[in-house]
């Protein structure tokens, strides 16, 4: 079996990948036949990988403990979408259909769809820096 060291958050994708953010080893593990390949490891998402959602298309995005949330392109490229030292540790990520992200963090409920959009839905109002 494939050994995990505290997985905390795992998606789909339509291809039958299974995607584990898995914070013991600080990395993004895709499990697929009964094979693990590392896609991505703490110091490229400046933080611990904490959970991660997949959306339609096969695309990730990632939520670290730095408080920043990641994108991992069909190019397998891995690029920043929001970093903010404002965020206390994003989780419960889901990707809707449409492409909308919705998260938790600290005691709030945000959305994000692209740059600039970001709405917070629930709790206090404070705004990350």
């Amino acid at each position: 079996p494939i050994s995990l060291s505290f997985p905390a958050g795992v998606a789909a994708d339509y291809l039958g990948n299974i995607y584990v953010a898995d914070t013991g080893t600080q990395t993004i593990v895709c499990l697929n036949a009964g094979k693990a390949r590392t896609l991505a490891t703490q110091p490229a998402l400046d933080g611990i990988p904490l959970d991660l959602s997949a959306d339609p298309y096969g695309r990730l995005t990632i939520a670290a403990a730095g408080g920043g949330l990641y994108e991992r392109g069909l190019d397998g490229f891995l690029a920043p979408v929001i970093v903010s030292a404002g965020f206390e540790s994003p989780r419960a990520l889901h990707q809707s259909a449409s492409g909308q992200l919705y998260f938790s963090e600290s005691s709030r409920l945000w959305s994000f769809s692209g740059p600039g959009s970001l709405k917070l839905l629930a709790g206090t109002s404070r705004t990350p820096d």
